[in-house]
């Protein structure tokens, strides 16, 4: 486990039967294209992505007990419950810069089977001094100073088997290269609530 600040880094966090078990899960289940405009971070040019058609959480964990029972007995936050959607992003796809206002903090969990640097799909973490303490998700197009004052940050590969905790900052799904072709960047996300 690496700590960074507002942010936990888990390498090999499921074992290889375990992840077989989740990606095989994930697989059988529908998906629906998230539309253009249904939250600030997915503007019009944010490309295609998907997600299941149901948020699972873990106080009636019908599906994903593997992972559920892993992410609950690490106790890497204190919590009441959290959620779990999949979701795949295609060659073009991005989510634009957003804080998680309405949780205690978020995690991804990257689900495909391997990722090249040249594929881009990379989470990108502003300064923790650009926390904001508003209640709304606005986007860069209404935070752009925030982002860009001080203007630097992090970024976490989203090598497969890695589950990142994100707290109370901004971040970003960097735009997925066309050099990816076919292959999707799929994670695990969710809400500490």
């Amino acid at each position: 486990m690496k700590l960074f600040d507002n942010i936990i880094v888990i390498d090999d966090f499921l074992t290889p039967e375990e992840f077989l078990i989740t990606k095989t899960e994930a697989d059988s289940l529908p998906y629906e294209r998230i539309p253009f405009g249904v939250d600030p971070s997915y503007k019009l040019n944010t490309g295609e992505i998907y997600k299941t058609e149901k948020k699972y959480w873990s106080d009636e964990p019908t599906h994903f007990k593997v992972f559920f029972d892993k992410l609950a007995k690490a106790n890497l936050v204190q919590c009441t419950k959290f959620s779990l959607m999949v979701h795949v992003y295609r060659a073009g796809a991005e989510i634009d810069w957003h804080q998680d206002y309405q949780s205690l903090s978020s995690y991804s969990f990257y689900l495909h089977d391997r990722w090249e640097s040249t594929w881009g799909g990379n989470l990108l973490v502003a300064d923790s001094s650009t926390t904001d303490d508003r209640k709304t998700n606005g986007s860069i197009f209404t935070q752009a100073d925030m982002v860009l004052d001080p203007g630097y940050g992090n970024y976490y590969s989203p090598k497969p088997n890695r589950l990142v905790i994100i707290g109370k900052v901004f971040h970003k799904v960097e735009r997925v290269d066309q050099a990816a072709g076919n292959n999707c960047r799929k994670s695990l996300t969710g809400f500490y609530r």
